[in-house]
């Protein structure tokens, strides 16, 4: 990664007085999407950041999720739906129970999934 590219995806920012390179939004969302399909197991933490990401309309770094997936960002998309759709009710909380509340867990278990689908879905809705 040359310095134009580290520029491009990452910011410059302070935290208790301590500089830092971040991810950018988009970088992070990208990201998040590839290591869902590319992972051996599907990690539920990547769905709970996808659905965090895609409600608060994030944008997606495309070039990124080419160069990390070797697909287009519609296509990509389709294969995300599709991991999350086939994860199972007693999988949804693995990694995840220890670091939510009773009322977080509810939603998780209820919602998370169909509320993530429904955002994906969305973005793709709008690409061309």
């Amino acid at each position: 990664m040359d310095i134009s590219t580290i520029q491009e995806r990452f910011e410059l920012r302070e935290y208790l007085g301590i500089s830092m390179l971040i991810g950018k939004r988009s970088y992070m969302f990208a990201s998040k999407m590839a290591a869902l399909t590319l992972r051996g197991e599907t990690a539920m933490r990547d769905i709970y950041d996808i659905w965090y990401f895609a409600k608060s309309n994030w944008d997606i770094d495309i070039e990124v999720l080419k160069i990390r997936t070797g697909k287009n960002v519609k296509e990509h998309l389709a294969d995300c739906i599709a991991v999350i759709e086939k994860v199972k009710d007693n999988q949804i909380l693995q990694g995840l129970g220890e670091l939510l509340n009773e009322r977080e867990k509810a939603f998780v278990r209820n919602n998370l999934r169909k509320e993530a689908v429904f955002f994906l879905k969305n973005y793709q809705s709008v690409l061309k």
